[in-house]
């Protein structure tokens, strides 16, 4: 198994970022781990998604409100305002992710 082929780290559209925080605990995304992010796939509702929010990097899903796409932390022991996605930047889409069982 080519872990190159298996986390689509070949592709020259694909990053890796490291997780900071607790935000997405509940999608399984903890602090410190990795994903693999695509720049090359369109964003839909549903993605969790990489974006620049207020001159930060975020991890955050993609979620229809009222008719409206948010971004939302998957978190239920903290309070995270959803993020409007009008003005924001979303760099990619999060494919796949690394946990180091090591620390």
């Amino acid at each position: 198994i080519s872990l190159i082929e298996l986390l689509r780290l070949d592709r020259a559209a694909s990053f890796v970022f490291r997780i900071s925080g607790s935000s997405m605990i509940d999608a399984g995304i903890h602090d410190n781990d990795v994903v693999v992010v695509d720049r090359d796939t369109r964003p839909v509702e549903g993605h969790i998604v990489i974006a620049i929010v207020d001159g930060g990097f975020v991890c955050r899903q993609l979620c229809r409100r009222r008719g409206d796409l948010l971004l939302e932390a998957r978190n239920a022991q903290q309070i995270y305002e959803p993020t409007p996605v009008e003005g924001v930047e979303i760099w990619g889409v999060v494919r796949t992710g690394v946990r180091d069982y090591r620390r």
